[in-house]
């Protein structure tokens, strides 16, 4: 009976330790919502967050410029303080010099698109591979 006694013990330690998240990938594509041709004239901004009382905790930010064929590519590295990422495309042309930017932040009124994932929090340590995110034209 001790012998079960520690195992359970022992069993009950080991499943109480924190949850390792691994680094975290993202690759697809962007296109354009009416046809999904591929949306080439920005950049893809992905930044990494943690929660906070009040407004969330920007850790690391990547800017990367989107390929012609609309697709991109962007890593972090392993990092227990995130909590989410969210995602935000940019649009290099301008209009009386100001830019606009898709976010998911303003899902109701700059209509991006991330399905099936949430562009403004997106759960960390995973592969996202082939992701289709799509912005108005």
């Amino acid at each position: 009976m001790k012998r079960y006694i520690i195992f359970c013990f022992i069993v009950l330690l080991y499943s109480c330790e924190d949850e390792v998240i691994g680094p975290t990938s993202f690759e697809g594509k962007v296109v354009y919502a009416d046809d999904e041709t591929p949306f080439n004239t920005g950049y893809i901004n992905i930044g990494s967050n943690q929660y906070r009382v009040g407004t969330p905790d920007l850790l690391d930010f990547k800017r990367v410029i989107i390929s012609d064929d609309g697709s991109f590519n962007v890593e972090f590295e392993q990092d227990e303080n995130i909590d989410y990422f969210d995602i935000e495309i940019e649009v290099i042309t301008y209009v009386d010099s100001i830019g606009f930017i898709y976010s998911g932040n303003y899902l109701q009124s700059s209509g991006l698109d991330c399905t099936p994932y949430n562009c403004d929090e997106i759960e960390p340590g995973k592969d996202y591979k082939n992701l289709l995110i799509k912005v108005p034209r």
